[in-house]
């Protein structure tokens, strides 16, 4: 049996919490910290012409711009609630919106430490749509590319994260198994 005993906020910033959780398993008490963020979504935009819309932005981890797919952080609990908020990140980041989503899957970030979700989509049939915000922290370029020769690129060392190259190969399954 696991049980969480004491739960004590080390940090609160803007993106992220660090609590320290004290745990029973077992018999055993143990302490952890853990890494709280808001839970995501996250989308692969394929267009008609079977092009792949990433955005190149920077990530304070990586020191540097590196390629990603759109997404960012959601409250969402339904599946209706997720699609919404897929279509608004499609349209803040790329200036476009899916006729159709399709849950590619929903998963933990990095479980060993991080709390967080996130749920994938693949995005077909893109219609220009955009949606201005005012999150002055993000800055990024759309890139749109082939979707084989986006994994092509990405493949190369440190120019995306495990994330987005695996979810490009699953999004390519999934197109070759829908005929698209």
């Amino acid at each position: 049996m696991i049980k969480t005993l004491e739960e004590k906020t080390l940090f609160s910033g803007k993106v992220v919490k660090i609590i320290e959780r004290t745990i029973k398993v077992g018999k055993r008490i143990i302490k952890r910290e853990m890494v709280k963020q808001p839970n995501g979504i996250s989308i692969v935009p394929v267009d008609k012409d079977g092009n792949v819309y990433l955005v190149k932005e920077f990530f304070v981890g990586a020191e540097k711009e590196i390629y990603a797919l759109p997404g960012g952080k959601t409250d969402a609990e339904t599946q209706n609630e997720f699609e919404k908020e897929a279509q608004r990140e499609l349209r803040e980041e790329i200036g476009m919106r899916a006729k159709k989503l399709i849950k590619l899957h929903a998963t933990f970030s990095a479980p060993w430490f991080v709390k967080r979700k996130v749920t994938y989509f693949l995005g077909l049939d893109l219609v220009p749509d955009s949606l201005q915000t005012e999150d002055e922290d993000e800055v990024l370029e759309v890139v749109k590319m082939p979707l084989n020769e986006a994994i092509k690129k990405l493949e190369n060392d440190y120019v995306t994260d495990a994330v987005t190259l695996g979810y490009l190969y699953i999004a390519r399954d999934k197109l070759k198994n829908l005929d698209y």
